[in-house]
């Protein structure tokens, strides 16, 4: 695994937390910059994850799955 997967994969993972706790669990209230900046980091790593994947397969010439 690469450190570009490595970083996107904690990117992904930390903007599903912020996007968790982004409620006020009293009175259910959405804190919207704390959405968008969870959401936004789960783009992020998302795309940081698939270009490290299409690097890896045309490193190895298409042969991986």
């Amino acid at each position: 695994m690469m450190t570009m997967d490595k970083w996107g994969l904690g990117l992904c993972s930390v903007g599903l937390l912020i996007t968790l706790l982004s409620t006020d669990a009293t009175n259910m209230n959405w804190d919207f910059l704390s959405l968008v900046t969870g959401i936004t980091f789960i783009v992020a790593g998302i795309v940081m994850v698939r270009k490290s994947a299409k690097k890896a397969k045309l490193k190895d010439g298409g042969k991986s799955s």
